[in-house]
């Protein structure tokens, strides 16, 4: 077994001063092992002073940043002759002792101590660390770090985890690799293909040389992938799947029985995969990554991303049990819609991965049918019985971050759920997440795609009953702004690609059978380059900006859906209410003003309601915003929840503003269904009448004085012809607003738009066959 102490250490710097205080043990990764004074299991740094007399540290450095050794200044404190000395890494400075004002990142950065006049003195670079590891030198002061069992404040041991993780030694950050390949047939390309697209992914055997050391014979090869297949096939260069054990059924590979070599196809930084996996790592069980230059007899086939095999070594690594069913989403799509109790129904989406001699879907079918079937009221706790809510949130949360649309939330492929039977849940996994940071983009607009507005939820049940809940919903923003915040920030990203590029770029520019050209890998670590199918692929660092501050934004907004002015899901009779309670409410607009039926973005009002009550997002409440209502009448829409406390036609809120209501009511017009719809609604909430009028009657204009549009609203006993006419105190016509209209018998109404009128009185005249009716209006600027 290979031992954890060579693993993901990048490179280690201690000054040779026999005198000089030294780092020599850390932890970076304390859950229970060492507590402070106050309890809490944070992480820690410990310094050994290896001379015959006492440091004082007064003024030295500490710091997990190279490039601001002084991060962390230490107060009036010596170390002892051959003593140690713990530093609490906690970002908590107000606490009594040495505590810092950083902490150290489990998945790996710097730890530097510096000396008062800022030169560096001591440096260590790590990877990513073990849960209750610590990381420090044996023999104490001088010799190789590696990982042990923690020793706080006492000399070191050598001890440390006995055995090691399945792929440790193999998938250490920043490092490329070599492998070689050797077919023991002459044509081996036409027989991968073969093997691949006839006899249905079958592997050919072939000798594989890792490092020129490392030789294993009769490996199991084959091509594997879909898009990734496809879009390279005018190159030698396609992806690869090795199986170690597929002919020897004792052999491994750094006790890995299987091993993905991708291509990077639709990847000119080839980057994202690294990234986008080392962010999903954060927060939910996801595969490995290294690098690796690939040759067939010393010829070089490319320059390859390694990726860890989902199967049930990565299980053991996650769970305590690994023994259940895993599935795998098919490379049609896998939608989770319900098709009946058959399992046979399942069997063209979804793969069975383990367990495939029981063969046995029973649990899968049922979670699919309580997912579809289960009422809304019911579903978070009987849904959560068997689903674990938690993971598919994370997952849909990050799949948004990163646009990462080949994925459940787009394309319905590329995810794994494990039937993790001891906590009776199933866990949702991501894979294949070489199209993120907006590659594929699903037809989506890939920065501005909305993560509440997703317009494929009608076929995605998961995604569409989990934002259905107002609690889960909740949880799912959450999420999308831990990561923001966390692994996916632009930062994050801008420094992994800084670090990355220097390590692939000879890399990546040897490889002549790559599919870009040496100038797409510069240009699109920042810029969006187009591949030769038309396909625009986003910068990586741009990207990562772009769609962060549009998310942040999106968090810090509502959404409104026209019509629903309660914001309860539905547009119904009570969506009135607010737009009466608001009425000539003001606040900021949408940039979509519009009654169409989607949901739009729109800053919060100082009174929140009043942002559902404007309608249609022109930033005014009016009768402008009852239409829309009439427009989408019974439509509905996923909602966290109301923003309306008065969600009836409570009596005392009706009488409180039947005022406004009935402004709203004399302020409709036109013969429109939507107005003719709203009008009776209104007429039921004033207690106005809609029986005919018994005569001819021109109503005074609402609002007069105006100063920018105003309603006239007349009245006809029976059918007749009208005109409508604006003139001014000369008696001359300005405006005709209706000329020999037909309209049948009731009470009518027309806006009058005072734009390019002169401030002053007018006269507006209304005629029929047999009568002419005057009144005066005064527009005012």
């Amino acid at each position: 077994m290979r031992s954890l102490i060579c693993t993901l250490l990048l490179f280690t710097t201690a000054v040779a001063f026999g005198q000089d205080v030294v780092i020599n043990e850390f932890m970076a990764d304390n859950d229970t092992t060492v507590a402070d004074q106050d309890g809490d299991f944070d992480d820690w740094v410990e310094l050994y002073n290896p001379g015959d007399e006492a440091v004082n540290l007064n003024g030295f450095g500490l710091s997990d940043d190279p490039d601001d050794l002084m991060q962390w200044v230490f107060p009036d404190t010596s170390i002892a002759a051959r003593g140690f000395l713990i530093i609490w890494t906690d970002d908590d400075e107000d606490q009594e002792g040495l505590h810092t004002n950083f902490k150290l990142s489990s998945s790996g950065e710097d730890v530097c101590l510096a000396t008062a006049d800022g030169s560096l003195l001591d440096q260590v670079t790590f990877g990513p660390q073990y849960l209750d590891i610590s990381f420090g030198r044996y023999p104490d002061g001088t010799g190789e770090f590696q990982f042990m069992y923690p020793t706080c404040g006492e000399p070191n041991t050598s001890d440390g985890p006995e055995e090691t993780v399945p792929g440790d030694g193999l998938f250490e950050p920043f490092t490329i690799h070599k492998i070689e390949l050797h077919f023991y047939v002459d044509a081996w390309q036409d027989s991968m293909a073969y093997n691949y697209e006839v006899l249905d992914e079958e592997y050919l055997p072939c000798q594989v040389t890792y490092n020129d050391t490392m030789v294993l014979d009769s490996v199991g090869i084959r091509y594997k992938g879909n898009s990734t297949y496809t879009l390279s096939q005018g190159t030698p260069k396609k992806p690869l799947t090795l199986k170690f054990d597929k002919f020897n059924d004792a052999a491994n590979f750094f006790d890995l029985d299987k091993l993905n070599l991708h291509n990077g196809v639709c990847d000119p930084t080839f980057m994202r995969e690294t990234i986008a996996y080392s962010i999903a790592r954060e927060y939910m069980p996801a595969p490995r990554t290294t690098y690796a230059d690939v040759y067939v007899d010393g010829e070089l086939l490319g320059f390859y991303t390694l990726v860890e095999q989902v199967d049930e070594l990565f299980l053991a690594r996650h769970f305590e049990n690994n023994g259940y069913n895993l599935y795998k989403a098919g490379d049609d799509g896998a939608p989770l819609v319900y098709y009946g109790d058959d399992q046979s129904e399942y069997e063209e989406e979804y793969e069975l991965k383990t367990n495939d001699d029981e063969n046995d879907w029973a649990r899968f079918v049922e979670m699919i049918s309580v997912l579809n079937n289960t009422d809304n009221d019911e579903f978070v706790s009987v849904v959560g019985q068997i689903l674990d809510f938690d993971s598919c949130l994370k997952l849909l949360a990050y799949n948004m971050v990163l646009s990462n649309f080949d994925s459940y939330t787009g394309s319905a492929r590329n995810y794994y759920f494990y039937d993790y039977e001891t906590n009776g849940q199933f866990v949702m996994m991501p894979w294949d997440v070489n199209e993120a940071f907006g590659v594929y983009s699903n037809g989506w607009d890939v920065i501005d795609q909305d993560i509440l507005a997703i317009s494929n939820l009608d076929d995605r049940p998961l995604n569409r009953r989990l934002l259905e809940q107002g609690s889960l919903q909740s949880i799912y923003l959450d999420y999308i702004s831990e990561i923001l915040d966390g692994a996916a920030h632009p930062d994050s990203v801008a420094a992994l690609v800084v670090q990355l590029a220097p390590l692939l770029e000879s890399h990546v520019l040897a490889d002549e059978n790559k599919l870009y050209t040496d100038n797409m890998f510069y240009r699109n670590l920042e810029g969006t380059v187009t591949l030769s199918d038309g396909r625009r692929v986003p910068g990586l660092t741009s990207f990562s900006q772009q769609r962060y501050d549009v998310l942040q934004a999106q968090l810090s907004s509502e959404l409104v859906y026209p019509g629903d002015t309660n914001n309860d899901g539905v547009v119904s009779a009570e969506d009135i209410l607010p737009i009466g309670v608001y009425f000539l409410t003001s606040g900021t607009g949408r940039s979509c003003t519009s009654n169409r039926w989607n949901g739009q973005r729109c800053t919060p009002w100082t009174e929140l309601a009043a942002t559902y009550a404007d309608a249609n997002g022109d930033g005014s409440v009016d009768e402008q915003d009852v239409v829309a209502i009439g427009v989408n009448w019974s439509k509905t829409h996923l909602v966290a929840e109301d923003s309306f406390l008065g969600d009836s036609f409570g009596p005392e809120v009706l009488e409180e503003y039947r005022e406004n209501f009935t402004k709203l009511y004399n302020s409709l017009s036109g013969n429109g269904e939507a107005v003719t719809r709203m009008r009776t609604l209104l007429e039921s909430v004033v207690g106005e009448t809609n029986a005919l009028p018994t005569e001819l009657s021109l109503a005074q204009n609402y609002p007069n004085p105006f100063n920018s549009s105003t309603i006239i609203q007349f009245s006809l006993p029976q059918e007749q012809d009208v005109t409508l006419t604006l003139i001014n105190v000369l008696g001359q016509e300005v405006q005709q607003l209706i000329r020999g209209q037909h309209f049948a018998p009731g009470t009518h109404q027309v806006r009058l738009d005072g734009s390019g009128l002169a401030s002053g009185i007018y006269f507006y005249r209304l005629e029929t066959a047999n009568q002419t009716m005057i009144r005066k209006l005064v527009y005012s600027k």
